[in-house]
């Protein structure tokens, strides 16, 4: 018998398995990549909700399905009240600001600019602009409500069985994985921490941030400062510039009016203690916050929400992490090169 000639066609058949499951995984993920968004936050809430479920079926004895089904009914409800809280004051109340005084702001700025440089520029039709295409943004996002409740029945479809069966779950995800012991170990801690990181994290900042902002608003006679200071706690998932985008904005406002001190007082206030509240949170949460170098974030973010959506927040940062973990993992594995795996 030819040994060799039979090696060989054992490696073909593989090839040629291997290009089959590719073509067949490859159809399958393209008609279901509209629930994508459903898988991850699934994926995200598992990570979540993982260690409460545990507690209820292994201690307390609880049916899992009945904890299941608990747990799932309490994420939705508290989803449907912040998505409804949501819309409600940024939709219904958009449309509603009064836009004449800070009009009349933006023209003395403009007239200003003009008197510098001699470029003309008409504030009233940049305002109208940007309020069209922020009316029409959300208008967008009311006409996608059939691809959000198709997504959050499909997250919910599959968190339900993630957590039922989620021994047998992991323990495939265990096999599928390249990698054993210690390796393993950081690589599974390095997606955990970040999942957790970013779906607790990220939302903390944005409600703490918007909180100081609507305080500042309202301590230096910025009209409807709660409104405002929603606005602004949506914008500290912008990469770069950040709640800037919206205290920024407001305080040149002030300045433009004649409003000197508080436009400085403002400014100052934004810069500092708004500024700061991303540092304040990751300290209070440090034990579920990851080290994560700000470039990974931004560049995660970015990349992220061009990807995966809303969920590319949490999964565009966890990519280049992972991608720069296995760098790590391949110089220890096949470079033989002695590394700390768990270091940022």
């Amino acid at each position: 018998m030819n040994f060799a000639h039979v090696r060989i066609n054992n490696v073909v058949r593989q090839i040629l398995f291997i290009v089959v499951l590719a073509v067949l995984g490859g159809l399958i993920f393209k008609e279901l990549s509209f629930f994508l968004g459903g898988a991850l936050g699934a994926i995200t809430f598992y990570v979540i909700l993982r260690k409460p479920y545990t507690l209820l079926v292994e201690k307390y004895h609880w049916n899992k399905s009945t904890v299941s089904l608990l747990l799932i009914f309490l994420l939705v409800i508290i989803m449907m009240m912040f998505g409804a809280a949501t819309f409600e004051m940024i939709i219904t109340r958009i449309s509603n600001v009064d836009t004449t005084s800070l009009q009349k702001g933006l023209k003395i700025i403009g007239d200003k600019i003009t008197d510098i440089t001699g470029f003309q520029i008409h504030s009233s039709k940049i305002l109208e602009q940007i309020k069209d295409a922020f009316l029409s943004q959300a208008s967008d996002v009311l006409n996608s409500a059939y691809g959000f409740v198709a997504n959050l029945a499909m997250m919910i479809f599959i968190l339900y069985f993630m957590l039922v069966n989620h021994k047998k779950m992991e323990a495939t995800i265990i096999q599928l994985i390249p990698f054993k012991g210690t390796t393993l170990q950081s690589l599974l801690q390095e997606i955990k921490g970040m999942i957790v990181s970013n779906a607790i994290g990220i939302p903390a900042i944005m409600i703490i941030q918007g909180i100081f902002a609507s305080l500042g608003y309202w301590i230096f006679g910025i009209k409807d400062p709660f409104f405002w200071g929603v606005i602004t706690g949506f914008f500290s998932i912008v990469p770069i510039i950040g709640t800037t985008a919206i205290w920024g904005v407001l305080s040149v406002y002030l300045f433009s009016i004649g409003q000197v001190w508080p436009g400085i007082g403002l400014l100052v206030y934004s810069a500092v203690v708004v500024g700061s509240m991303d540092n304040v949170v990751r300290i209070v949460l440090g034990k579920f916050m990851t080290d994560t170098h700000p470039l990974v974030t931004i560049l995660g973010v970015i990349m992220g929400l061009k990807l995966f959506g809303f969920w590319g927040i949490i999964f565009g940062p966890l990519m280049i992490n992972l991608f720069i973990l296995l760098i790590r993992i391949y110089r220890r594995e096949y470079l033989h090169e002695k590394e700390e795996l768990n270091k940022t």
